[in-house]
């Protein structure tokens, strides 16, 4: 278990070869603020369309749709480029710390936290604060402990590499890393591990549920009729103020689950942005004058996880079988045009690891996945099911590529049954892991798509859940020491080679079935200025103003 200690440690000075990794990475010292254009409207209230309400609305406890809404509250020790706005991820920008520094053996980070800055609720920003928030997923013996963040798949595989961390003054935090893991700045600009004020968690527990989440971003909690909106108003305290804004008066979540239903409302300006398109209505809408379209390079896979736990699954004949009887590629042209890029690997472009000329494994092949299926013992037919949740977040339209799939397994004799679910229900489910019912499921990711370490996470046999996100339940010795063995190289060409031959054998494996790159189109009313679409499962509307 990490723990606080304290040392008379010297302040580290940032290494050449740990320098040149986060480089690679794509990390900058850089300000964290975005210019202030020269003249803005401020007041009025902008209103984003969403298709599910947040469950809970505290950062270590949510998903993606929390978080979407967290982040505008919640900053993070560092934080994503905000100049990178509708381009490739160029790396992580100072936040809450001012700067940081690393030790020649990469295991040390000294983090010079932004002096004068205090929570919503009065409370100072400082070393301490940072502990506390640690303390919330990796110290059982702290008051501000929560078990069900610490058993939070997110929130521990993040900081699953701290060995310890420590106050050493008001404004200084350091972090002892376990092991060598250049990764770990990605890791901390995670909006799950945004920072919140101890006064609350002392005051509230760790399930503030919004009305009492204090953080020192831009806005804060205003008010929320369940199912139907959260209502965000600017945050008095907010240090960066001057610089960034907020400049409207008040920032409104409406829940319109029906896609038409929000594209409408958008069209007619009963909202201003809407995050969560449907690719079809793309070139309508970049067709009409009054919205304005982004299409997001963010790392992204959307992908068909088979679960180990099924019978027919573990056949690796009937795996490949599945790969040559799905014809992804015709499949995502088809339901996304631009919007959407077929993928023959696990590793997204945008992710060092990619490979824009990899071939398929295994190629569509009706009679190759016939052929396969009869040497596993089912040539007289297999039934399976296919489950998918009917919208939200990053799953795409995963009832039309159930479909799809539907038709492509009958053609090859798999009858398969598909089971939907909404969202809410769907990911308490998948969360534990595929139930042994489940055969195959729709998964996509996002947040751990930026470093190839992501094959770790989804496929290293001890990253089961709750442990990490191996929601297929895979196991393959052979896999797991190639996985281990990338994980200690130092050189980030060697690294990611290393990588690469992992998801080599996985993919001949046929553990997973990577089936597209989600482009993510965003879309807003052109007369809303300010939008940060940073390539990254979230945005920031911090600046945003209205002409």
């Amino acid at each position: 278990m990490p723990t606080p200690h304290r040392t008379n440690s010297r302040r580290f000075g940032p290494s050449r070869l740990v320098g040149a990794l986060l480089l690679a990475l794509g990390a900058i010292a850089g300000a964290h603020a975005q210019g202030s254009p020269a003249e803005v409207n401020r007041g009025g209230t902008v209103v984003v369309g969403i298709s599910t309400d947040p469950p809970v609305l505290d950062t270590l406890h949510g998903n993606l749709q929390v978080t979407r809404v967290t982040a505008q509250i919640c900053e993070n020790l560092v934080a994503e480029d905000p100049a990178s706005a509708g381009s490739t991820f160029s790396g992580m920008v100072p936040g809450l710390a001012a700067r940081w520094d690393v030790s020649d053996d990469g295991l040390v980070y000294t983090f010079h936290l932004r002096q004068g800055v205090v929570f919503s609720d009065g409370t100072p920003f400082d070393a301490d604060a940072a502990v506390a928030n640690f303390d919330r997923v990796l110290n059982p013996d702290s008051p501000y402990f929560s078990p069900e963040a610490s058993g939070h798949a997110q929130a521990g595989r993040l900081l699953a590499s701290v060995a310890t961390y420590e106050a050493v003054d008001s404004h200084t935090f350091v972090v002892t890393l376990s092991r060598f893991f250049p990764d770990f700045l990605l890791d901390l600009r995670h909006r799950v591990l945004g920072i919140v004020s101890p006064s609350a968690i002392a005051e509230h527990g760790n399930a503030m549920n919004g009305q009492h989440l204090a953080c020192t971003g831009p806005f804060m909690f205003g008010s929320r009729d369940v199912g139907t909106s959260i209502t965000l108003v600017p945050n008095p305290t907010y240090w960066a103020a001057e610089e960034r804004g907020p400049y409207v008066d008040r920032l409104i979540f409406q829940v319109i689950p029906d896609a038409s239903t929000r594209i409408a409302a958008l069209q007619r300006g009963e909202i201003d942005i809407d995050v969560e398109l449907p690719p079809e209505r793309v070139p309508g809408l970049i067709a009409d004058p009054s919205i304005t379209v982004a299409m997001s390079s963010a790392p992204h896979v959307w992908y068909w996880g088979l679960n180990y736990l099924s019978q027919p699954m573990q056949d690796v004949r009937v795996r490949q079988a599945i790969w040559h009887a799905l014809d992804t590629t015709t499949m995502t042209t088809t339901l996304y045009g631009e919007a959407a890029t077929p993928m023959n690997s696990v590793l997204p472009p945008g992710n060092p690891g990619y490979r824009p000329d990899f071939e398929r494994p295994h190629p569509y092949d009706p009679a190759a996945a016939r052929e396969l299926l009869q040497q596993a013992g089912y040539g007289d037919g297999l039934a399976l099911t296919i489950h998918v949740p009917l919208s939200g977040g990053s799953y795409m339209d995963s009832v039309a590529m159930a479909q799809w799939a539907q038709g492509n397994l009958a053609e090859v004799g798999i009858t398969a049954t598909i089971e939907t679910y909404e969202l809410g229900a769907w990911v308490p489910i998948i969360i534990q892991g595929a139930p042994e019912h489940v055969d195959m499921f729709g998964a996509a990711w996002q947040s751990i798509a930026y470093s190839p370490l992501m094959l770790e996470s989804l496929f290293l046999s001890t990253n089961h859940r709750p442990n990490g996100f191996n929601d297929t339940w895979y196991v393959d010795p052979e896999l797991d020491e190639l996985l281990l063995q990338a994980r200690t190289v130092v050189d980030m060409d060697e690294r990611i080679a290393a990588y690469r031959e992992a998801e080599d054998h996985l993919l001949a494996a046929a553990a997973v079935v990577p089936v597209a790159h989600d482009r993510q189109p965003r879309a807003h009313r052109a007369n809303i200025h300010g939008v940060a679409f940073i390539p990254s499962p979230w945005f920031d509307l911090t600046s945003v103003w209205i002409d």
